[in-house]
C-alpha cells in the first residue's frame, strides 16, 4: 500500500512539474537529517492545494535523502490531518494547540524517529524548620482521603525541581518555602496512560509558617515534630508508600548526603538545563544541610539558586554548620563513626518484576 501511495505521488508530481505548479513546503532541517515543517494556524490553504503540496514535497524530499519528517499541524487546520494520514504520516503526539505527525521516507531502512515523552516528572517537598517540624497534608480529593503526606505535585514544562517544589508548597499550604537539596528519588513503571513517573522529594525549608490550605484542593495540613512524624504517619489512614517514603528521607537527611544543582553558569551545558550532583555532608553530624556561612536568605531565590551567577555552586559544604531538627540545635555534633555515603537503590515494600522495553536508537526532532 505504501509503494502504491508513493508511485501515486510521483505520477502526480511528474505532472504539475511538467505544467509548473510544483510547489515544496517549507521546512527546517535538523542535525539527524530530517526536517519539521510547521503549518500556520493563520494558514488559509485550502484542503486540495495542500494534499498536492504535501505530495509535490515528499517526492521531492525523497529524491534529496530526507530522512524523517515532523508535521505540526496546528488546532485551527485539524483538517488537513486526514490528508496528512493518507500520505503517509502517523500520530506522534497532541497538545491542547496542536498535533504532531510523523513520516519515515527511506525505504531502506527501519525508523528511528523516538517515541514522545515516556515519563511524568512530580516532587513532593520534605519542609523542615529549624525547630525540627515537618509539615503534611491531607488531600480533599485523593484516593487515600485522610492519608498524610508531603505536600507536592507535578513539575510544571520549563519548571526547576527547586522552582516546582516552592510553587506546589505555596500553593497547597500558604507557606513560602526556599530549596536546600534532593533527599530521595522514585522511578515507576506503568503510571498514568502506560508512561513512567519520576517523583523526587526535595529538602525546603520554611520562610514563612502561617497555614492557609488551599480550599479547592487541600483538606488539612499541619505541622509535626520530626521525632513523631513516623508514628504519627503509621498511626494515620496513610499508605505504606508515605510511610516508607518518609523513613527514607529521613535517612536520607541524616546521613549528611546532599543533591543540588550546580549554578547554571559553571556548566558548559545549555542554558536550559541544570545538573544535580551529590557531595556527602560531614558523616558525623546530623539534620538539615546548613546555609553557607554569610549566606541570607536574600542572597538566593526561593527555589535555592544563587543570585550571584559566580559563585559555582549552591554552596559550600566546608562552610557553616548543619543543623539538627532531631536535636534542635547546630553547635552539638553528633559523633558516629566515619563512612562515605553511597548512592544506591531502595526496594519499595511491593515491589514486584517489571517488565523490560524494547530499546532501539533515538532521533532526536
Amino acid at each position: 500500500m505504501g509503494e502504491a501511495r508513493n508511485e501515486e505521488a510521483e505520477s502526480a508530481s511528474r505532472r504539475r512539474r511538467g505544467s509548473g505548479e510544483t510547489t515544496v513546503l517549507a521546512g527546517r532541517s535538523d542535525p539527524y537529517g530530517g526536517l519539521t515543517i510547521l503549518i500556520s494556524s493563520t494558514d488559509t490553504t485550502d484542503v486540495e492545494t495542500f494534499r498536492n503540496q504535501l505530495k509535490d514535497s515528499l517526492f521531492v524530499w525523497t529524491l534529496e535523502g530526507v530522512r524523517g519528517l515532523w508535521l505540526c499541524l496546528p488546532i485551527e487546520r485539524a483538517d488537513l490531518v486526514p490528508v496528512a494520514v493518507k500520505c503517509g504520516f502517523v500520530y506522534h503526539h497532541a497538545l491542547p494547540s496542536y498535533c504532531m505527525l510523523t513520516a519515515w521516507l527511506p525505504r531502506d531502512s527501519t525508523s528511528t524517529i523516538p517515541a514522545y515523552a515516556s515519563h511524568y516528572v512530580g516532587v513532593g517537598g520534605l519542609v523542615v524548620s529549624e525547630e525540627g517540624l515537618v509539615l503534611l497534608i491531607q488531600e480533599k480529593f485523593a484516593k487515600g482521603h485522610g492519608c498524610w503526606k508531603l505536600p507536592g505535585g507535578h513539575v510544571e514544562p520549563g519548571e526547576d525541581l527547586g522552582e516546582a517544589v516552592c510553587r506546589e508548597v505555596r500553593e497547597e499550604t500558604g507557606v513560602s518555602v526556599r530549596f536546600r537539596s534532593v533527599l530521595a528519588l522514585r522511578h515507576m513503571h506503568r503510571y498514568s496512560f502506560g508512561s513512567s513517573d519520576l517523583y523526587f522529594v526535595c529538602l525546603a525549608r520554611p520562610l514563612t509558617r502561617r497555614l492557609q490550605p488551599c480550599p479547592t484542593e487541600i483538606h488539612a495540613c499541619t505541622w509535626v515534630p520530626v521525632g513523631e512524624l513516623p508514628s504519627f504517619i503509621s498511626s494515620s489512614s496513610s499508605s505504606a508508600f508515605h510511610c516508607w517514603l518518609v523513613r527514607v528521607c529521613l535517612d536520607a537527611l541524616s546521613s549528611g548526603l546532599v543533591i543540588r544543582p550546580l549554578d547554571r553558569e559553571a556548566s558548559p551545558t545549555s542554558s536550559s538545563a541544570l545538573v544535580y550532583t551529590a557531595t556527602g555532608g560531614d558523616p558525623r553530624r546530623t539534620g538539615v544541610p546548613a546555609d553557607p556561612a554569610g549566606e541570607r536568605p536574600d542572597d538566593t531565590d526561593a527555589a535555592g539558586s544563587p543570585r550571584n551567577a559566580n559563585t559555582g555552586s549552591l554552596g559550600d559544604n566546608n562552610r557553616g554548620s548543619p543543623i539538627d531538627p532531631l536535636q534542635g540545635s547546630q553547635d552539638t555534633p553528633i559523633e558516629r563513626p566515619l563512612e562515605t555515603p553511597t548512592l544506591r537503590p531502595l526496594e519499595t515494600p511491593t515491589q514486584r518484576p517489571l517488565e523490560t522495553p524494547t530499546q532501539r536508537p533515538l532521533e532526536n526532532p
